[in-house]
């Protein structure tokens, strides 16, 4: 990788959100955001190469109901990608199914992403990028995700993290210390349920609205505070 010296701009992920988008015909499987026009931004190729590099765990709330999303962060030499999808979607139960039989996450990999026979959920599928063997993995919707996440977690050497859900729905995600176990019933399972992609892009959208539209505060400093001098 080419080193830029002096000033630039900060190097910043490429987010890409995991969603069905139409442009002239053509159909792409998910896209970035632009948050100045407040659009999705379709990107039509199907396939990242990469080395996986975090899993990460996110509680979001949208019109008082709560959801775990999860970030999927892929490295290449040159950027960083994050593919953000929400746990209870297939696209996300076909990746971790898949990554939890690689050994070796220092190899790169490749994501490919493919639409249900039905047109109304997305698969991803993942291949050893040096032999482009696609890895098989039984398809099972009732397996709990959220051990195989956290398995998958301290195989990467990064934070563990357990979700939790309090008596009003809301769900919460920590860090778990390295030293602490987890029992089994001191954590919520992840959700199970149907992906809603138009839900998805109405929350990114609403949510890139209100960074937008919240007014950046001034931090002014405090005055110094000057002491009196003692009488001699």
């Amino acid at each position: 990788m080419e080193i830029i010296w002096g000033l630039q701009e900060p190097p910043m992920p490429v987010y890409l959100f995991v969603g069905e988008n139409t442009v002239d015909g053509r159909v792409s499987l998910w896209y970035e955001f632009d948050h100045n026009k407040l659009e999705p931004i379709p990107v039509f190729e199907r396939a990242l190469v990469g080395t996986l590099g975090n899993l990460i765990l996110h509680a979001k709330e949208f019109k008082g109901k709560w959801a775990v999303k999860l970030d999927t962060v892929f490295q290449t030499p040159d950027q960083n990608y994050v593919v953000r999808a929400g746990v209870e979607t297939n696209f996300v139960r076909s990746l971790i199914l898949s990554l939890v039989q690689v050994e070796d996450f220092d190899k790169p990999l490749t994501l490919v992403l493919s639409p249900g026979d039905d047109g109304k959920v997305i698969f991803c599928a993942v291949h050893y990028t040096e032999t482009n063997l696609k890895i098989k993995y039984e398809w099972d919707p009732e397996m709990r995700l959220l051990p195989i996440i956290q398995g998958l977690q301290k195989h990467l050497g990064v934070n563990v993290q357990k979700v939790s859900m309090l008596e009003d729905g809301e769900y919460v995600v920590d860090v778990i210390p390295p030293a602490e176990e987890v029992e089994e019933g001191e954590q919520a399972d992840l959700p199970l349920g149907d992906e809603d992609e138009a839900a998805e892009r109405e929350a990114i959208q609403a949510e890139a609205e209100e960074e937008k539209e919240e007014p950046v505060k001034e931090e002014k400093p405090e005055p110094k505070k000057r002491g009196r001098k003692a009488k001699a």
